[in-house]
């Protein structure tokens, strides 16, 4: 993700649309991912398909939003950003569903961690280098609270194995 924001940093002069796009892509490659794991947890069951596809209709909500929030920021038209935000927040996840559920029962436990884990990558630079230092910029008093809810939430949900 790195070099493909410095690609298009050097290719379009334009540091913010470079944001934008780096954005995209990575959140594309999110979704895809998540299409694949969604399609591997209806193989588990068809309950924990069900419970995760109703976090995943949530999950793919916010992150339409984001991406338009982010190519709207990075200068791109407003219906542009609409259509790309849904191109790739809500489309991606079903193209990767529909092309790993012929192969789901081949997938190696190894070969899912290193998609999960080179997915992780991508969402953490995507975090570290660009959202994290744009909320510091627009930071407002419940920042802190939302931020220790939410790590909160997620160590209950850890711990308590729900």
């Amino acid at each position: 993700m790195y070099f493909v924001n410095k690609a298009i940093k050097y290719t379009t002069k334009q540091k913010e649309l470079a944001f934008g796009i780096t954005a995209l892509v990575g959140i594309g490659i999110h979704s895809f991912i998540d299409g694949i794991v969604y399609t591997m947890t209806f193989s588990v069951s068809t309950i924990v398909g069900v419970m995760t596809g109703t976090g995943l209709v949530v999950h793919e909500f916010a992150e339409g939003i984001i991406t338009f929030t982010v190519l709207f920021k990075s200068g791109m038209d407003g219906r542009k950003a609409i259509l790309f935000a849904f191109l790739t927040a809500a489309l991606t996840t079903p193209i990767g569903a529909f092309i790993a559920y012929p192969f789901i029962h081949g997938v190696s436990d190894s070969l899912l961690g290193l998609a999960l884990g080179a997915v992780g990558g991508v969402l953490i630079y995507l975090s570290a280098s660009h959202l994290l230092p744009e909320a510091g910029l627009h930071e407002k008093k419940h920042s802190y609270a939302a931020f220790l809810l939410g790590v909160g939430l997620a160590i209950f949900t850890m711990l308590s194995g729900a």
